[in-house]
């Protein structure tokens, strides 16, 4: 659960301590979910336009998180990679209350 007002996530009773950079990276995905977002994009809102390119920062960051909000950083849920494209989060399951 990303809460914005506080900046802070939290996994069921959990505080996740995320870097502010950290942060930024799970809030932009979780903001475009279900969209993939390229890796320029995401060096653009999170560092600036001028680190775009930068591709292996972005993926020591995103290998980072996945360490702390992936029960199994390996087998990614939450932060999924299109290779040589992007990343994205799927997005949220809609219930359905058919009977």
């Amino acid at each position: 659960f990303i809460d914005y007002t506080q900046h802070r996530v939290t996994c069921g009773e959990k505080e996740i301590i995320l870097t502010p950079i950290e942060y930024r990276i799970l809030s932009y995905l979780a903001q475009n979910a279900g969209r993939v977002v390229t890796q320029d994009l995401l060096l653009d809102q999170v560092w600036g336009a001028e680190y775009v390119g930068e591709s292996h920062m972005l993926q020591v960051n995103v290998n980072r998180l996945r360490r702390k909000i992936e029960a199994d950083p390996s087998h990614p849920r939450y932060i999924m990679t299109r290779v040589g494209i992007g990343y994205f989060m799927p997005s949220p399951v809609k219930e359905s209350n058919t009977a």
